[in-house]
């Protein structure tokens, strides 16, 4: 990890219906933050059915992480 930057953790999982359904959870200064942080509250309710969801990525600070257009894929769900 060259550089300053954060850590960021979300919750993403998919529903019933085959769509992805992602929470952002926050931004910590220490993995160790964001651990915890994931560990209160993989024991609340909705988390606990999908203890497996949770990521915690490191960002660097003052940089593009999406530096490519993208293209959207219909869900089929209308």
């Amino acid at each position: 990890m060259d550089g300053a930057g954060a850590f960021a953790v979300f919750h993403a999982y998919e529903d019933e219906n085959g769509d992805e359904q992602v929470k952002f959870i926050g931004i910590f200064g220490t993995k160790e933050k964001a651990q915890d942080a994931v560990d209160a509250l993989a024991k609340m309710p909705g988390f606990v059915d999908h203890p497996l969801g949770f990521s915690i990525d490191f960002h660097l600070f003052d940089r593009v992480s999406w530096s490519e257009g993208f293209v959207h894929v219909p869900s089929g769900h209308d």
